[in-house]
């Protein structure tokens, strides 16, 4: 049988080679720095991969850009409903939840005043004169 003194002598010596060991490991090889590259017509987008995060995200803006898709939809649903050509209204009406529901993802702080044209969209208008 093994004895009390020699388990908890083993443990130990395991323990400290253990640590050892860790202590002697290489260091962590070092991570090269981002490469920067240029795409796009004319290399317009370059920099690091974060960099070209940036650039797009301010490319696409805010909610005003939102505002002014809606806004262009709104006008041709509402010549769509004049004319009677119904399908293309249903199309606009899909688009401008589309339009809003993005400019929400993009700037959520505006969900409280975009919430009733997210909510009632003008799907009711062009279901009333079908």
């Amino acid at each position: 049988m093994i004895s009390r003194r020699r388990v908890v002598r083993w443990t130990g010596m395991a323990f400290v080679v253990g640590t050892l060991a860790a202590g002697c490991a290489p260091p962590p090889a070092e991570v090269p720095p981002p490469a920067e590259t240029a795409v796009g017509a004319d290399g317009w987008l370059s920099g690091t991969t974060d960099e070209k995060f940036e650039t797009v995200a301010k490319q696409l803006r805010g909610f005003d850009m939102a505002m002014v898709e809606t806004g262009y939809r709104f006008n041709e649903l509402y010549w769509a409903v004049q004319d009677g050509n119904f399908g293309f209204a249903k199309y606009q009406t899909e688009k401008i939840r589309t339009a809003l529901e993005n400019g929400l993802e993009r700037r959520p702080r505006r969900a409280k005043s975009a919430a009733d044209g997210v909510r009632t969209t003008p799907a009711r208008i062009v279901l009333a004169r079908e």
